[in-house]
């Protein structure tokens, strides 16, 4: 019989089994479901350290986050935060310092920006975001914290650091946005009326530094997702507003000879401030989690042994079935139908068996990434990771797969006598 004759008996096949032939596929896909997911978490540990050196303009080991521990809602220590940051400023070795804080606001404009809003929707439908139609979510930085990441545009200026020289302050809006608002615009912030100019549209997945706080044993380090958000500096009512102090993540960079020495200068004008603070690099946080929280040994040894497990599982779930049905094969060799294509019609099944759900998977994986990576933080690394290493590996994992299922029932299906095909089950 010829190869392409085969599928229509396959099908035909199939059509009679079609309960049982759904229930493999559901298992399957599942099974591939789970395997690419351990993948992705497997590849983008490896990723992270890598994006955050691509995307930080300094040292690592050079970089540091200064975080007050104690916060207090009275504000009391506010005072003293400020006489430390100014210290920090004029701290032997300093490069660059600055902070950020990461909010929602709205502008008025966007109120009546139908275009916009229907972005805006599009971005943050599918997340737990809670969103306003007339907003964004905004990086407000200080003048010199542009220096901690590097801001790319595809249009326009990445300028950020000073006012404009018609007195309105810088916006870079993300990639998500570069067809609704164009350079040029300009916005108007709704509670303090500050008037915003957009110079720049971000590159496409642009990202900010994320870094956890080590001293309350929080250690995830990543980057943000800067598509669907804008990058402004503080406006002087901002900055005037004590609650910044408390709430801003604080970083400076040393190019000094003896970093460690102005770091415990740092700490002694906080001491005698009665502040409590904690200093740590950001090369420090990475070492953390990669220690602490992502222990590459461990994760390695559990890809292999959950991969084996999931590869035994799919793999006898096909073979089974194909076995359960050879005393359909044996009709078919006793109508004249020949061993070796017999050996085609169990090559086929277990190709489409293997193939349909790994599709189906990796379409379901696919879907649930896209959908969320526009915004949400750290989604554009898993996106880039499935879209890279974790599809090569996952089509190495699906041909192995389909290869062991198709050589063991083959050559069972070939070391039958005909007595045994044609009894079947009946041995």
């Amino acid at each position: 019989m010829k190869f392409k004759n085969i599928f229509p008996i396959v099908f035909k096949f199939w059509y009679v089994r079609k309960k049982r032939i759904f229930g493999i596929v559901i298992f399957s896909t599942v099974a591939l479901y789970l395997s690419l997911l351990i993948y992705m978490e497997f590849i983008v540990d490896g990723m992270t350290k890598v994006n955050i050196e691509e995307a930080v303009k300094l040292p690592l080991e050079d970089t540091y986050k200064l975080k007050v521990i104690e916060e207090r809602d009275d504000f009391e220590d506010s005072d003293k935060i400020k006489e430390l940051i100014s210290y920090v400023k004029k701290a032997e070795g300093m490069h660059s310092y600055g902070y950020y804080y990461i909010s929602r606001n709205t502008f008025e404009e966007l109120s009546k920006n139908t275009l916009y809003q229907r972005k805006v929707k599009e971005i943050y439908s599918n997340t737990d975001i809670c969103y306003d139609l007339s907003g964004s979510e905004m990086l407000y930085i200080e003048p010199t914290a542009d220096e901690i990441c590097k801001i790319e545009v595809c249009q326009g200026s990445n300028n950020v650091s000073y006012k404009l020289e018609n007195g309105m302050l810088p916006l870079l809006v993300g990639y998500s946005y570069k067809d609704v608002l164009s350079v040029g615009t300009i916005l108007t912030e709704s509670e303090y009326k500050t008037k915003y100019q957009v110079v720049g549209i971000l590159k496409n997945n642009s990202n900010w530094l994320e870094v956890g706080d080590a001293s309350f044993g929080y250690t995830n380090t990543c980057m943000s997702n800067l598509n669907g958000m804008m990058i402004a500096p503080f406006s002087k009512k901002q900055m005037e507003k004590d609650f910044f102090c408390f709430q801003s993540q604080y970083y400076f960079n040393l190019k000094g000879i003896n970093n460690q020495k102005t770091i415990e200068s740092i700490e002694q004008k906080a001491k005698k401030l009665n502040l409590n603070i904690k200093i740590m690099s950001v090369k420090e946080q990475l070492d953390i989690m990669i220690k602490e929280e992502n222990n590459p040994t461990f994760r390695l040894a559990f890809l292999i042994i959950s991969s084996i497990l999931i590869a035994v599982l799919l793999v006898s779930s096909v073979i089974s079935y194909i076995v359960k049905h050879k005393g359909e094969y044996g009709i078919l060799f006793a109508s004249g139908l020949e061993v070796k294509s017999i050996g085609y019609m169990t090559f086929i099944e277990n190709m489409l068996l293997i193939l349909i759900p790994a599709i189906l998977s990796y379409c379901w994986i696919y879907y649930q990434k896209s959908r969320t990576v526009t915004n949400e933080p750290f989604s554009a690394i898993y996106f880039q990771a499935l879209t890279g290493s974790v599809t090569i590996l996952y089509i190495i994992n699906v041909v192995v797969l389909w290869g062991l299922t198709s050589i063991i029932t083959c050559i069972y299906i070939a070391g039958l006598k005909p007595l045994e095909l044609i009894r079947g089950l009946e041995e």
